[in-house]
């Protein structure tokens, strides 16, 4: 009977320990999936914040040129009660200067465009009928040239789009693909909505770890080891 007795806690210890190894085996394998996930989940986060990062850098370089606001507009006339004459007028709403202005309208020059707005400052120039009358009907065709206080060279059309410009070794400009600009919304900028964005991003990346709610594998076999073990003992022990 001893030796049957030994023989059933000698299996049953070998049994206890394939159950712990079979649940360390689990163990290691959900936290090896778990280190994946998060870093999957890491690993899009980060593109995610440099494609934001890129875009408020982006949204930096287009401050100054979106403030500047073009318009056709008509003067009273100092010649003749009751005529007006059409003029160009340029706002630079922005803290900056902006310098080397010109203008086309329907790929002609206006030639009475030139010089620089000091900040916060708005200049008019006279404009031929024919062309005012172009910009009105098409203010696509209307574009105004700028550089602004970092030494970009904008053009800005009628429609508010923007294209900067690039010097090739000719000496000619070549115009990127039109862009909008910056906007503002319910009195905030772009760039400060992207820094909360930036900051709460980076707050969900700190935060993130392994789930709070956890399986517990280990109790349960063990407990209906020990039951197991309590009732093949006493079977032997009563019958042998």
């Amino acid at each position: 009977m001893i030796e049957a007795i030994g023989i059933i806690v000698s299996a049953l210890i070998a049994f206890g320990a394939l159950t712990v190894s079979f649940l360390a085996h689990r163990h290691q394998v959900r936290l090896a999936a778990l280190l994946e996930a998060k870093e999957r989940r890491l690993e899009i986060l980060e593109r995610q914040m440099a494609a934001r990062q890129a875009d408020l850098d982006r949204a930096g370089v287009l401050t100054q040129a979106s403030v500047i606001d073009i318009r056709v507009v008509m003067r009273p006339s100092a010649l003749a009660e009751g005529l007006a004459a059409p003029e160009l007028l340029v706002t630079n709403r922005s803290n900056q200067p902006v310098l080397d202005l010109g203008a086309q309208i329907a790929d002609a020059p206006v030639v009475s465009i030139s010089g620089s707005i000091p900040s916060s400052s708005s200049r008019s120039f006279p404009l031929p009928q024919q062309q005012a009358q172009t910009a009105t009907r098409s203010p696509m065709q209307l574009n105004v040239e700028f550089t602004d206080a970092g030494g970009i060279r904008w053009r800005r059309d009628g429609g508010g789009g923007l294209r900067e410009g690039a010097r090739l070794e000719t000496g000619e400009w070549t115009w990127a693909p039109r862009e909008g600009p910056m906007v503002t919304i319910r009195g905030e900028t772009v760039a400060s909505q992207g820094a909360d964005c930036l900051d709460t991003q980076r707050n969900h990346a700190i935060s993130y770890g392994f789930p709070t709610g956890r399986r517990r594998w280990g109790l349960r076999p063990l407990m209906a080891a020990g039951v197991l073990l309590a009732v093949i003992t006493w079977v032997v022990w009563t019958f042998w």
